[in-house]
């Protein structure tokens, strides 16, 4: 199953990611589990290949690997207690999925996407309404007007033309200068 799944490469992946992060405590961390993980995965896959019925022979097969493993060393145990007991408990515990798992797991995935794919719509005006002064519609329009597009791809000689353009008017200046009195602007 790991030659199928091409886990050589993937932990390959993982190993070059904690050779460039060998300080990292979190990646140190993320390697064992990623390990672990990998191995889980496998199991499961065999025992959905296989059937429900291979689930005690597995086992028994995983039990003695590990005792021939230990065989080798015969003044250390190499018999990992928790790893192999928690493959043998994750793998007693597949169950085939059921059709309504399947389709509340279908629902709950699509209803999640829509919800955060999806945004509310956004109004310039309620973006930037400013509490304690009070403009009209066409003074709001002005102030925004300076927000143009393409500013990036212009020289500063051509903003600040396009600029003078737009506010080169007593009116203009005016209304600027009551929008950059107010205090509540600059301490939000």
């Amino acid at each position: 199953m790991h030659i199928y799944r091409y886990d050589t490469v993937t932990k390959l992946i993982a190993t070059l990611a904690l050779c460039i992060h060998w300080f990292n405590p979190f990646v140190w961390v993320m390697y064992m589990l990623f390990n672990r993980d990998l191995e889980l995965a496998c199991d499961e896959s065999v025992i959905r290949q296989f059937g429900e019925t291979s689930k005690s022979a597995y086992s028994l097969m995983l039990i003695s690997m590990e005792e021939a493993k230990s065989g080798l060393l015969p003044f250390c145990n190499s018999f990992s207690k928790n790893a192999i007991e928690e493959r043998i408990t994750a793998v007693m515990k597949i169950k085939k999925a059921s059709l309504f798992a399947i389709c509340i797991a279908a629902i709950l995935i699509v209803g999640v996407t829509a919800a955060f794919a999806t945004s509310a719509v956004d109004s310039s005006r309620e973006k930037y309404t400013i509490r304690d002064i009070e403009f009209s519609d066409e003074e709001f329009d002005k102030l925004l007007a300076l927000q143009f597009d393409g500013y990036e791809d212009m020289s500063v000689s051509e903003f600040q033309s396009k600029v003078w353009e737009l506010t080169d008017t007593k009116e203009y200046r005016n209304l600027l200068e009551r929008f950059s009195q107010n205090t509540t602007l600059y301490y939000r």
